[in-house]
C-alpha cells in the first residue's frame, strides 16, 4: 500500500468523527498524521502529531444533564516493509478521560477520571506471562497538566480559570487484561460506542448509521493496521480449535 493512501484514510477518520461529535454536542480536535518515519531497526513508524481531543463529551450518552468530560487519545503504528507492502509489527494506544467541575464564576476544576493504555507484544520473542494484546490502567507520560489545561483553556476561552483537581483513578496499574487488538482506530470506535451511541435516545437511528459507517471504515482494506503480525500469530495458535481462548494470548500456550 502506498503511503499516500494511509494518509488519506487517516483524514477520513477526521471527517467521520467530527460529524459524530457534532451530533453529540461535542467538539473535536483531530491531529495530522506524521510519517512514514524510518527507524534505526528498519521499521516504519506513523503517529499523530498531537492528541486527538474530544471536548464536552457526555458522561452518559443517554442524558443531556450528564456531567461533561474531555477525552485525550494518542497512539502510534510500527510496520515492517517488504517492497511496497507494509505489515504492522506493533502499535500503541492510550486514552485519558478528564472530568470538569464548574466552580464559582469562570473557575473550573479538571480531574483525571480514568486512564488506560493498550499494548502489543512482539509476535516473535513475546514477553513471558504477558498477553499478546492487553490493557492496563495508566495513561500517557507526555500528557502533562499543562497540556491538559492548555487544550481545555483553548476551547473554553482565555477567561476560564482552570485548576487540576484530585485524580479519581483507582485500581491496579500492573494488571494486564487480555483484549483483542485495540489500536488507535479501535479505541476511537470504542469511545464512539460508549459515549455517543444509545439505543433509547431520540437520535439513535441516525447515530446507528454513523456508527456502522465507522465500523466499515475500520475494516476498510486501506487500514493496513487492522491485522498485523501479532493477530496472525494468535490465529495460528487457535485455528485448530475454532474458538479463541484467552489462553492463546500467552506465549506459554504453545510451549
Amino acid at each position: 500500500m502506498e503511503d499516500a493512501h494511509f494518509h488519506s484514510y487517516w483524514e477520513e477518520w477526521k471527517t467521520k468523527l467530527a460529524n459524530i461529535a457534532s451530533k453529540g454536542s461535542a467538539q473535536l480536535d483531530f491531529p495530522s498524521l506524521e510519517g512514514p518515519s524510518e527507524q534505526p531497526d528498519g521499521t516504519i513508524v506513523y503517529k499523530p502529531d498531537g492528541f486527538l481531543i474530544l471536548h464536552n463529551v457526555r458522561y452518559k450518552s443517554s442524558s443531556t444533564r450528564s456531567p461533561r468530560l474531555t477525552i485525550f487519545i494518542n497512539g502510534s503504528f510500527r510496520f515492517s516493509r517488504a517492497g511496497h507492502e507494509l505489515s504492522m509489527v506493533s502499535a500503541a494506544a492510550n486514552i485519558s478521560i478528564f472530568s470538569l467541575t464548574a466552580l464559582e464564576g469562570e473557575a473550573v476544576s479538571v480531574a483525571l477520571y480514568d486512564a488506560l493504555h493498550f499494548d502489543f507484544e512482539k509476535a516473535e520473542g513475546q514477553t513471558p506471562y504477558h498477553p499478546m494484546f492487553h490493557v492496563q490502567r495508566g495513561g500517557n507520560n507526555t500528557l502533562t497538566d499543562d497540556v491538559v489545561l492548555g487544550a481545555i483553556r483553548k476551547k473554553r476561552g482565555r477567561l476560564a480559570v482552570l485548576s487540576m483537581g484530585e485524580s479519581k483513578v483507582a485500581g491496579m496499574h500492573h494488571l494486564r487484561i487480555p483484549v483483542p487488538q485495540l489500536d488507535y482506530f479501535s479505541v476511537i470506535v470504542m469511545v464512539v460506542a460508549d459515549f455517543f451511541c444509545n439505543p433509547k435516545h431520540e437520535r439513535s437511528k441516525n447515530m446507528e448509521v454513523l456508527f456502522k459507517d465507522i465500523l466499515s471504515h475500520l475494516c476498510d482494506n486501506r487500514n493496513i493496521a487492522k491485522e498485523g503480525v501479532a493477530s496472525r500469530t494468535l490465529f495460528g495458535r487457535n485455528k485448530d480449535r475454532g474458538w479463541s481462548s484467552s489462553a492463546d494470548w500467552y506465549a506459554e500456550s504453545v510451549a
